[in-house]
Protein backbone atom coordinates (compact mmCIF):
# COMPACT_ATOMS: atom_id res chain seq x y z
CA UNK A 1 0.00 0.00 0.00
CA UNK A 2 1.53 3.58 -0.63
CA UNK A 3 0.84 6.90 1.02
CA UNK A 4 -1.04 7.63 -1.82
CA UNK A 5 -3.69 4.88 -0.88
CA UNK A 6 -4.78 6.33 2.96
CA UNK A 7 -7.40 7.94 3.69
CA UNK A 8 -6.29 12.13 4.21
CA UNK A 9 -6.73 11.62 7.76
CA UNK A 10 -4.33 8.80 7.73
CA UNK A 11 -2.32 10.90 5.78
CA UNK A 12 -2.16 13.70 8.31
CA UNK A 13 -1.28 11.62 11.29
CA UNK A 14 1.57 9.82 9.04
CA UNK A 15 2.89 13.23 8.16
CA UNK A 16 2.44 14.62 12.18
CA UNK A 17 4.43 11.37 13.67
CA UNK A 18 6.62 10.22 10.68
CA UNK A 19 7.33 12.94 8.69
CA UNK A 20 7.70 16.96 8.88
CA UNK A 21 6.03 17.32 12.40
CA UNK A 22 7.51 14.71 14.31
CA UNK A 23 9.69 16.71 15.97
CA UNK A 24 8.80 18.56 18.74
CA UNK A 25 8.65 22.79 19.23
CA UNK A 26 9.03 25.36 21.53
CA UNK A 27 11.59 23.87 24.08
CA UNK A 28 14.13 26.46 24.43
CA UNK A 29 11.01 28.28 25.87
CA UNK A 30 11.19 25.65 28.64
CA UNK A 31 14.87 25.56 28.72
CA UNK A 32 15.45 28.92 28.79
CA UNK A 33 16.88 29.48 32.46
CA UNK A 34 15.90 33.96 32.23
CA UNK A 35 11.76 32.31 32.63
CA UNK A 36 12.28 30.91 35.88
CA UNK A 37 11.54 31.84 39.18
CA UNK A 38 15.20 31.41 40.64
CA UNK A 39 15.14 32.77 43.78
CA UNK A 40 12.06 30.41 44.42
CA UNK A 41 13.78 27.26 43.04
CA UNK A 42 16.59 27.94 45.16
CA UNK A 43 14.97 28.46 48.19
CA UNK A 44 12.52 25.17 47.75
CA UNK A 45 15.54 23.28 47.01
CA UNK A 46 18.12 24.29 50.39
CA UNK A 47 16.00 24.22 53.62
CA UNK A 48 18.53 26.96 54.73
CA UNK A 49 17.27 29.37 52.63
CA UNK A 50 18.42 31.10 49.43
CA UNK A 51 21.36 33.29 51.17
CA UNK A 52 22.79 29.45 52.34
CA UNK A 53 22.82 28.52 48.62
CA UNK A 54 24.48 31.75 47.01
CA UNK A 55 27.55 30.93 49.68
CA UNK A 56 27.36 27.27 48.87
CA UNK A 57 27.20 25.25 46.06
CA UNK A 58 23.50 23.77 46.52
CA UNK A 59 20.58 22.66 44.92
CA UNK A 60 18.01 24.25 42.60
CA UNK A 61 14.08 22.53 42.59
CA UNK A 62 12.97 21.21 39.05
CA UNK A 63 10.80 24.14 37.56
CA UNK A 64 7.20 22.80 37.98
CA UNK A 65 5.24 22.61 34.77
CA UNK A 66 1.46 21.36 34.15
CA UNK A 67 1.67 18.93 30.77
CA UNK A 68 -1.76 19.00 28.97
CA UNK A 69 -2.65 16.46 26.21
CA UNK A 70 -6.07 17.85 24.57
CA UNK A 71 -8.06 16.62 21.23
CA UNK A 72 -9.47 19.72 19.48
CA UNK A 73 -12.84 20.70 17.81
CA UNK A 74 -10.82 20.12 14.59
CA UNK A 75 -9.86 16.27 16.29
CA UNK A 76 -6.55 17.44 16.25
CA UNK A 77 -4.05 16.29 19.28
CA UNK A 78 -2.06 19.40 21.03
CA UNK A 79 0.49 18.92 23.64
CA UNK A 80 1.02 22.08 26.07
CA UNK A 81 2.48 23.04 28.98
CA UNK A 82 1.54 25.73 31.56
CA UNK A 83 3.36 26.92 34.60
CA UNK A 84 2.19 24.83 37.55
CA UNK A 85 0.44 26.67 40.41
CA UNK A 86 0.52 25.64 43.94
CA UNK A 87 -1.94 25.89 46.73
CA UNK A 88 -1.30 29.25 47.22
CA UNK A 89 -0.97 30.27 43.06
CA UNK A 90 2.41 30.87 42.99
CA UNK A 91 4.90 28.95 39.78
CA UNK A 92 8.14 28.60 39.76
CA UNK A 93 7.97 30.95 35.98
CA UNK A 94 9.01 34.79 35.98
CA UNK A 95 7.85 34.36 32.21
CA UNK A 96 5.79 32.22 30.25
CA UNK A 97 4.49 32.15 26.41
CA UNK A 98 0.98 31.24 25.39
CA UNK A 99 -0.09 33.16 22.32
CA UNK A 100 1.18 34.45 19.01
CA UNK A 101 1.68 37.65 17.35
CA UNK A 102 0.51 35.79 14.04
CA UNK A 103 -3.35 34.56 13.69
CA UNK A 104 -2.53 31.44 12.03
CA UNK A 105 0.84 30.34 14.06
CA UNK A 106 0.63 27.52 17.05
CA UNK A 107 0.64 28.53 20.26
CA UNK A 108 4.38 29.01 21.77
CA UNK A 109 3.50 27.04 24.71
CA UNK A 110 2.00 23.76 22.42
CA UNK A 111 4.96 21.97 22.33
CA UNK A 112 3.63 18.80 20.02
CA UNK A 113 0.57 18.87 17.49
CA UNK A 114 -0.93 15.81 15.54
CA UNK A 115 -3.59 16.65 12.77
CA UNK A 116 -6.48 14.61 12.87
CA UNK A 117 -5.58 11.64 15.55
CA UNK A 118 -9.25 12.33 16.99
CA UNK A 119 -10.00 10.65 13.72
CA UNK A 120 -7.97 7.36 14.69
CA UNK A 121 -10.49 4.29 15.70
CA UNK A 122 -8.48 1.23 16.05
CA UNK A 123 -11.94 -0.86 16.62
CA UNK A 124 -14.37 0.23 13.81
CA UNK A 125 -12.31 2.52 11.41
CA UNK A 126 -10.94 1.81 7.84
CA UNK A 127 -8.09 -0.04 8.15
CA UNK A 128 -8.32 -0.86 12.15
CA UNK A 129 -4.86 -2.11 12.48
CA UNK A 130 -3.25 0.74 10.78
CA UNK A 131 -5.21 3.14 13.26
CA UNK A 132 -4.27 1.33 16.11
CA UNK A 133 -0.60 1.08 15.01
CA UNK A 134 -0.42 5.11 14.40
CA UNK A 135 -1.73 5.23 17.55
CA UNK A 136 0.57 3.31 19.88
CA UNK A 137 3.24 5.68 17.79
CA UNK A 138 1.59 8.53 18.90
CA UNK A 139 1.56 7.50 22.76
CA UNK A 140 5.29 6.23 22.45
CA UNK A 141 6.29 9.52 21.38
CA UNK A 142 4.11 11.21 24.06
CA UNK A 143 5.87 9.47 26.19
CA UNK A 144 9.34 9.89 25.23
CA UNK A 145 8.70 13.49 25.34
CA UNK A 146 7.38 13.33 28.80
CA UNK A 147 10.70 11.28 29.84
CA UNK A 148 12.43 14.46 28.06
CA UNK A 149 11.05 16.89 30.02
CA UNK A 150 11.55 14.64 33.31
CA UNK A 151 15.06 14.85 32.93
CA UNK A 152 14.99 18.67 33.78
CA UNK A 153 11.40 19.97 34.57
CA UNK A 154 8.86 18.44 37.44
CA UNK A 155 6.29 17.21 34.98
CA UNK A 156 2.41 17.17 36.50
CA UNK A 157 0.06 15.49 34.00
CA UNK A 158 -3.24 17.48 33.33
CA UNK A 159 -4.30 14.72 31.60
CA UNK A 160 -3.17 11.30 30.14
CA UNK A 161 -3.95 8.51 27.46
CA UNK A 162 -6.20 5.78 28.18
CA UNK A 163 -5.95 2.60 26.16
CA UNK A 164 -8.60 -0.27 25.60
CA UNK A 165 -5.79 -3.86 24.50
CA UNK A 166 -7.19 -6.76 22.76
CA UNK A 167 -4.91 -9.94 23.45
CA UNK A 168 -3.80 -11.45 20.23
CA UNK A 169 -3.81 -15.33 20.01
CA UNK A 170 -0.99 -15.71 16.95
CA UNK A 171 1.81 -14.04 18.25
CA UNK A 172 5.44 -16.05 18.22
CA UNK A 173 5.64 -18.19 21.25
CA UNK A 174 8.92 -17.08 22.60
CA UNK A 175 7.72 -13.17 22.52
CA UNK A 176 5.61 -11.89 25.45
CA UNK A 177 2.05 -12.24 24.30
CA UNK A 178 1.10 -9.20 21.37
CA UNK A 179 -1.40 -6.73 21.93
CA UNK A 180 -3.49 -4.08 19.80
CA UNK A 181 -4.84 -1.29 20.99
CA UNK A 182 -8.46 -1.15 19.98
CA UNK A 183 -9.74 2.18 21.57
CA UNK A 184 -8.12 4.75 23.58
CA UNK A 185 -9.37 8.37 25.34
CA UNK A 186 -7.94 11.30 27.07
CA UNK A 187 -8.78 11.46 30.93
CA UNK A 188 -8.09 13.85 33.66
CA UNK A 189 -5.18 12.78 35.72
CA UNK A 190 -6.56 14.46 39.08
CA UNK A 191 -10.39 12.93 38.55
CA UNK A 192 -8.64 9.68 38.00
CA UNK A 193 -6.40 10.38 41.29
CA UNK A 194 -9.35 11.32 43.45
CA UNK A 195 -11.20 8.33 42.08
CA UNK A 196 -8.39 5.88 42.96
CA UNK A 197 -8.20 7.52 46.38
CA UNK A 198 -11.93 6.71 47.08
CA UNK A 199 -11.78 3.49 46.34
CA UNK A 200 -8.61 2.97 48.82
CA UNK A 201 -10.67 4.62 51.82
CA UNK A 202 -13.73 2.56 51.50
CA UNK A 203 -11.56 -0.47 51.31
CA UNK A 204 -9.56 0.70 54.16
CA UNK A 205 -10.95 -1.33 56.75
CA UNK A 206 -11.34 -4.43 54.74
CA UNK A 207 -7.50 -4.31 53.93
CA UNK A 208 -5.85 -3.12 56.65
CA UNK A 209 -8.35 -4.50 59.50
CA UNK A 210 -8.37 -1.46 61.42
CA UNK A 211 -10.64 2.00 60.28
CA UNK A 212 -9.08 5.30 59.60
CA UNK A 213 -10.64 7.32 62.24
CA UNK A 214 -8.70 4.54 65.15
CA UNK A 215 -5.64 4.27 63.26
CA UNK A 216 -5.46 8.19 62.86
CA UNK A 217 -6.78 8.14 66.56
CA UNK A 218 -3.91 5.97 67.76
CA UNK A 219 -1.48 7.66 65.56
CA UNK A 220 -2.63 10.98 67.70
CA UNK A 221 -2.44 9.73 71.31
CA UNK A 222 0.94 7.71 71.30
CA UNK A 223 3.11 9.79 72.24
CA UNK A 224 1.38 10.58 75.47
CA UNK A 225 2.40 7.87 77.84
CA UNK A 226 5.57 9.37 79.57
CA UNK A 227 7.93 6.69 79.45
CA UNK A 228 7.96 6.87 75.18
CA UNK A 229 11.05 9.27 74.22
CA UNK A 230 11.41 10.61 71.19
CA UNK A 231 9.03 11.31 68.07
CA UNK A 232 8.69 7.93 66.38
CA UNK A 233 5.07 7.87 66.33
CA UNK A 234 5.23 5.26 63.22
CA UNK A 235 6.99 2.55 65.94
CA UNK A 236 4.83 3.40 68.44
CA UNK A 237 1.87 3.66 66.71
CA UNK A 238 2.62 0.12 65.11
CA UNK A 239 2.94 -0.92 69.05
CA UNK A 240 -0.52 -0.12 69.79
CA UNK A 241 -1.85 -1.38 67.20
CA UNK A 242 -0.65 -4.64 68.12
CA UNK A 243 -2.94 -4.40 71.32
CA UNK A 244 -5.69 -4.75 69.53
CA UNK A 245 -5.04 -7.39 67.38
CA UNK A 246 -4.03 -5.06 64.34
CA UNK A 247 -0.40 -5.96 62.64
CA UNK A 248 0.97 -3.22 60.79
CA UNK A 249 4.28 -2.62 60.03
CA UNK A 250 6.09 1.52 61.28
CA UNK A 251 6.55 1.26 57.24
CA UNK A 252 3.02 0.72 56.95
CA UNK A 253 2.01 3.21 59.05
CA UNK A 254 4.09 5.95 57.85
CA UNK A 255 3.02 5.07 53.85
CA UNK A 256 -1.03 4.83 55.26
CA UNK A 257 -0.92 8.04 57.43
CA UNK A 258 0.97 9.74 54.76
CA UNK A 259 -1.79 8.81 51.85
CA UNK A 260 -4.06 9.74 54.43
CA UNK A 261 -2.80 13.43 54.91
CA UNK A 262 -2.10 13.86 51.57
CA UNK A 263 -6.13 12.49 50.10
CA UNK A 264 -8.23 12.78 53.03
CA UNK A 265 -6.46 16.01 55.47
CA UNK A 266 -9.58 16.22 56.99
CA UNK A 267 -9.48 12.82 58.33
CA UNK A 268 -6.65 13.75 60.75
CA UNK A 269 -7.81 17.15 61.96
CA UNK A 270 -11.17 15.00 63.09
CA UNK A 271 -8.77 12.78 64.86
CA UNK A 272 -6.52 15.47 66.72
CA UNK A 273 -3.41 14.75 64.74
CA UNK A 274 -2.15 18.76 64.99
CA UNK A 275 1.07 17.95 63.56
CA UNK A 276 0.61 16.06 60.23
CA UNK A 277 3.36 13.68 59.24
CA UNK A 278 6.44 15.62 57.36
CA UNK A 279 7.52 12.58 55.31
CA UNK A 280 7.77 14.39 52.26
CA UNK A 281 9.10 13.71 49.29
CA UNK A 282 12.59 15.73 48.73
CA UNK A 283 11.69 18.18 46.01
CA UNK A 284 12.87 16.93 42.23
CA UNK A 285 16.37 18.79 41.98
CA UNK A 286 19.19 19.75 39.79
CA UNK A 287 22.46 20.60 40.59
CA UNK A 288 23.03 24.26 41.29
CA UNK A 289 26.45 25.94 40.98
CA UNK A 290 26.89 29.86 42.41
CA UNK A 291 28.68 31.85 39.38
CA UNK A 292 32.40 32.37 40.33
CA UNK A 293 33.41 36.20 41.64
Amino acid sequence: MNETDLPEYLRNVYHYTCSYGREFTNLEHLFTVGNWNLNALIERANPRGFGWAMKHDELLSKPRIALICDVTAQRNLSVSWEPYKDSDGLTDWCHWFRCTHQPFDRPLNELWYVRSCGLLNPDTGVLPNLNGAFMALIIARYRSLTELLENTFEVIKVSDFDVELKLLSNGPKDFLPAQKIISWNLYDVAERHQEIEQAWLESFEEVYKVSPSLLLSIYAECLKPKRRKGNNRNEYTSTDLKKIGVKMTPGTVRKVVDRLSASFEHLLVDAGVNDPPSNIDQPNVLPFKTPSK
